[in-house]
């Protein structure tokens, strides 16, 4: 069976602020909503296991708590600091976690950033963030492999294959090789793109943020190669991703060229494939500029499309209009958001 592995306070368990010593014996305990059915299902499938920073509670102490919320059952062992002489997020927490646990494939789940997930991915992990606040991971880089706000969606983002790292997609990228002027373009329209995603599923509008925000990274994959001119970077990106084995990041690079919009077979029609397309268009170099001025740009490099280009402002704008909806934002706004965001 493969194994997942939990973070305990305010992962599986609320780390109630009100209560001091060992959660065992707080006069209330609580689990996070949908645990208790996620770990339920999850156990017929895997090896479930807790790893700790707790320090005022031992394995057995955790093990208890765990009892008192009814979920007790579905966890194979419960590791702490001291089981494993160390804590996260330092390397030797999880190695011996690894070690103990005897899968190197691990997936590790939890709620902190820098000590669950920046911890689990130093040690080759795969890591799933608990992100119940809809969160931007640091510098709008992440690093993670997936996400989820509630445990009733965990099934559905442990069955979704897992997309390529961002180590892998910088490799990818100095492959090409791509200049550091187009590898910054990337960093910032998929910044760009990773927000816009975090803001819809805020809003109530569901979209997987981490297969965003790698589209959003490798959309110009294929610039630098020299090919036929009737065929854009998109597609050739998108070759590239399909021979990789990511078929749904090559549907959404594809379509992110600004005349696609135009395009019957290549418009953008996806929720991802919209919020890309968008992110792009708001990055002149590295520069976060309005719509209009990146049309205006645009025009200007490409003179033999100036027409073409032109026309398409009105349905980007209606495009804009349509992502701001999803976010909960007027189209006045959304740029200045953007630019507050990622200060």
């Amino acid at each position: 069976m493969k194994s997942i592995c939990f973070d305990w306070g305010n992962t599986l368990m609320l780390d109630l602020p009100q209560f001091d010593g060992p959660m065992k014996d707080w006069p209330q305990v609580e689990c996070v909503p949908g645990v208790a059915e996620s770990l339920e299902q999850l156990s017929q499938e895997y090896k479930l296991y807790v790893a700790t920073n707790a320090s005022e509670s031992t394995a057995e102490d955790v093990h208890k708590a765990l009892e008192r919320v009814g979920i007790a059952k579905y966890i194979t062992k419960v590791f702490t600091r001291n089981e494993l002489k160390a804590k996260k997020p330092y390397l030797k927490f999880f190695y011996q976690l690894i070690k103990k646990v005897g899968d190197p494939g691990l997936i590790f789940i939890g709620d902190d950033y820098q000590n669950d997930i920046l911890g689990a991915v130093n040690a080759g992990l795969i890591t799933i963030w608990y992100n119940p606040v809809f969160a931007a991971a640091p510098a709008h880089m992440p690093v993670h492999d997936a996400e989820f706000s509630h445990f009733s969606k965990l099934i559905e983002v442990l069955e979704n294959p897992i997309l390529p790292s961002m180590q892998t997609c910088q490799f990818w990228m100095m492959e090409q090789p791509a200049s550091h002027g187009l590898q910054m373009h990337c960093r910032t329209v998929s910044a760009i793109a990773y927000q816009l995603s975090l803001w819809c599923n805020e809003n109530g509008t569901s979209v997987d943020p981490i297969l965003v925000q790698r589209a959003a990274f490798l959309h110009d994959l294929g610039k630098l190669i020299q090919v036929d001119e009737s065929i854009h970077h998109g597609e050739i990106a998108s070759k590239i991703l399909t021979k990789k084995g990511f078929p749904q990041l090559a549907s959404i690079v594809e379509k992110h060229p600004l005349l696609c919009l135009k395009s019957e077979i290549q418009n953008p029609s996806t929720i991802a494939e919209k919020l890309v397309y968008l992110a792009d268009k708001y990055v002149e170099g590295c520069r976060i500029i309005p719509l209009e001025e990146r049309i205006a740009q645009l025009a200007v490099r490409y003179p033999k499309e100036e027409g073409q280009i032109r026309e398409i402002k009105l349905e980007l704008l209606q495009l804009q209009n349509e992502c701001c909806d999803w976010m909960g934002f007027t189209p006045n706004e959304i740029l200045y958001q953007i630019q507050q965001a990622l200060k």
